[in-house]
């Protein structure tokens, strides 16, 4: 019955472009995979997206797809083999604009890197031991691309070169080596993971590519006196991000830190969007708690509504819009009924996208929150 309702809609899309989603990656080489895959290949030429999570036994089945992508624009692979092999069929895809693969040895590869349209995102294959020197090429092979997102593991080994790209606009990396090779002179949304040294790479990166990003998103991090000089300089961040990993008493000392900067005018002055994101330790057990999250608190909500109060009705760019915190811990958090739900209720009847969301354990009922307002124990 799956092979034959698969072949009617092929049939009757005709020559309509597709869109391929492929979810096998705990199947097999049975006779029914490969019967799905063979029917959906002989359609490749008309994919415009493909989406395909795959294991080992199944790639060499892709076969046929190679040099018949002519409107493939959106490609996603993901191996989920112990060992995983390569792809090697869509070297050639003259349209291909955005490009995700995970868990793929890189070198074999191959794609037309000198022709990725505007996105490429990868998490590399733990044994790729040279994949900074790689993203320096594909940055220098593509002019054009906007977006580069990889995450893979640090070889410690910095480049001898500076490459200035004036096209790319988004950079998520964990890398602060690739930080330093690179001149970004537009851009504007950076993403970056816990690694202690990116710090420095990004104020100096910043500093030699005379730009000021408009979104920033942090993770795992603390407010040491690099960060505070990036965050003073960035005057026109529209956009603040912040994930923990866990929380401890440093976060904490990071968030009241922050907290206080944030109360002043003059820092970050064009903030729209504000996201403090508590999560639970990477493969962990979920953990008892509470956790101590205080710095949700009154002044937490003070600091808010000056941001808030201070808006230009005939001017609403660079007001506060939304604040969201979530925190899975089980937590307490600091926040008195009256000045402190009092205030963020207040806010949200008059526009503000506000949502406080922590688990206490303590609480009985699920509803404990003001009526309009997302601020809830769980």
């Amino acid at each position: 019955m799956t092979l034959f309702l698969l072949d009617l809609a092929l049939e009757r899309s005709k020559d309509s472009p597709l869109t391929v989603t492929l979810n096998l990656s705990t199947v097999r080489a049975n006779r029914l995979a490969v019967r799905i895959i063979s029917a959906v290949v002989a359609h490749c030429r008309r994919w415009k997206t493909a989406e395909l999570q795959i294991s080992n036994a199944l790639i060499p089945h892709f076969a046929p797809i190679r040099n018949h992508l002519p409107l493939l624009s959106d490609l996603i692979v993901q191996n989920f083999g112990d060992f995983p092999m390569p792809f090697p069929y869509a070297q050639v895809a003259p349209r291909l604009a955005h490009v995700t693969l995970n868990g793929f040895p890189h070198e074999n590869s191959p794609l037309p890197w000198d022709s990725i349209g505007r996105t490429f995102s990868e998490t590399v294959f733990p044994m790729e031991v040279r994949a900074m020197e790689i993203y320096l090429k594909i940055l220098k092979n593509n002019p054009q691309l906007e977006s580069l997102d990889v995450t893979y593991p640090d070889a410690g080994k910095r480049s001898k070169s500076n490459l200035t790209h004036f096209s790319l606009r988004r950079l998520f990396t964990d890398d602060g080596n690739l930080i330093r090779a690179l001149t970004l002179p537009k851009l504007e949304e950076l993403v970056v993971g816990p690694e202690n040294d990116t710090m420095p790479a990004i104020r100096d990166m910043l500093t030699r590519s005379k730009c000021s990003p408009r979104s920033l998103r942090l993770i795992d991090f603390t407010l040491d006196k690099d960060l505070r000089t990036i965050l003073s300089s960035s005057a026109n961040l529209r956009t603040l991000v912040l994930r923990f990993i866990g929380w401890g008493a440093e976060d904490e000392k990071t968030m009241e830190l922050l907290v206080k900067m944030l109360a002043e005018p003059s820092f970050l002055p064009r903030l729209e969007d504000l996201e403090i994101l508590i999560d639970q330790e990477r493969d962990e057990e979920p953990l008892d708690g509470p956790f101590r999250i205080m710095f949700i608190n009154d002044a937490f909500v003070q600091m808010l509504a000056a941001r808030w109060e201070r808006r230009r009705p005939a001017e609403r760019q660079g007001d506060l819009r939304r604040v969201c915190v979530l925190a899975e811990l089980p937590s307490t958090v600091g926040l008195s009924k009256s000045r402190g739900v009092g205030g963020l209720q207040k806010m949200s009847d008059e526009g503000l996208d506000v949502i406080v969301l922590a688990r206490d354990p303590r609480a009985s009922d699920l509803s404990q929150a003001a009526k309009n307002i997302s601020y809830v124990y769980m």
